[in-house]
């Protein structure tokens, strides 16, 4: 049985980490994923911290298996606030599904979860990953050589073959710590240590992969590139899962079109109707 893990890390060591949107989000995803999946298992691993946050709020129940852990300290969390999941993938022994905590399901994906790695979508990172030339890419030859731009994102990634899996969170963790060393700026080098170098192994490696859906995200144009292949197709994409990802600082300020009321309301009903949490701590939390 596939395991589907959610991995949530206090970052901030203070209790402003669990928003309203946050914490509904997360919530949400594990109940609407044990809904429509009831052939996987699904684990949660997250820090003291959040462990006693969601004991608090009586949300543990909503996961088979909690596990409180300690992540790594030695990583520079303000750039790299993802590292936690790859820590945990290094650990794996199963077939298992990772899963970003606002990415939400409204059907079944069991019949995708076979022999073939899933990513979200793949993505064109031209002038936004850092390239070859840049200075801390150098710095790191040892670990990773002569990179593309190429991405995958990894809101939703399948990994059926666990040893793979390790051997990819092994290397991005290596990469962090000597970006951390090195004092890499920004986020940029979380998604080059994480989803670039997932492209790369995966090419590296002659491994076939599949894209829950076809089109392919240009991340310094922000903007959608037409694609062909794809689990889902885009017109339907809406019908299977919603990943929150950028709409979030819009939903928190309801611009955009966005309204905050409209969105948050579906996201409590769910937890209301698929738990016992307790909804009046959630309510007094900040937005996001």
């Amino acid at each position: 049985m596939v395991n589907v893990i959610w991995i949530l890390e206090n970052i901030k060591k203070h209790s402003s980490f669990y928003t309203e949107l946050k914490v509904n989000l997360l919530l949400t995803s594990a109940i609407q994923w044990k809904k429509h999946n009831p052939n996987t298992n699904t684990v949660l691993y997250c820090d003291k911290m959040t462990h006693s946050f969601l004991s608090d709020i009586n949300a543990i129940d909503i996961w088979d298996k909690v596990h409180r852990v300690s992540f790594n300290q030695q990583i520079d969390k303000n750039v790299f606030w993802a590292s936690s999941k790859l820590e945990i993938l290094s650990g794996i022994t199963e077939p298992s599904v990772v899963l970003d905590h606002d990415f939400v399901v409204y059907k079944s994906f069991e019949m995708y979860l076979k022999d073939k790695v899933i990513v979200g979508h793949a993505e064109n990172g031209e002038s936004y990953y850092p390239s070859v030339m840049d200075e801390y890419v150098k710095r790191t030859r040892h670990i990773l050589n002569r990179p593309n731009t190429n991405s995958v994102n990894c809101c939703f990634n399948y990994y059926p073959n666990p040893a793979f899996a390790r051997s990819y969170a092994n290397t991005s963790l290596e990469l962090m710590k000597e970006f951390t060393k090195l004092k890499a700026p920004n986020s940029n080098y979380l998604v080059y240590a994480e989803q670039l170098l997932l492209k790369h192994l995966l090419d590296l490696h002659n491994i076939e992969y599949q894209c829950l859906i076809p089109d392919i995200w240009h991340c310094n144009d922000r903007r959608w590139i037409k694609g062909t292949k794809g689990l889902i197709d885009t017109a339907v994409i809406p019908l299977h899962f919603r990943h929150y990802w950028m709409d979030k600082p819009k939903i928190v300020g309801s611009l955009d079109g966005f309204n905050y009321i409209n969105e948050i309301e579906p996201l409590r009903r769910v937890i209301t109707n698929g738990s016992n949490v307790d909804m009046q701590i959630i309510s007094k939390l900040n937005r996001g």
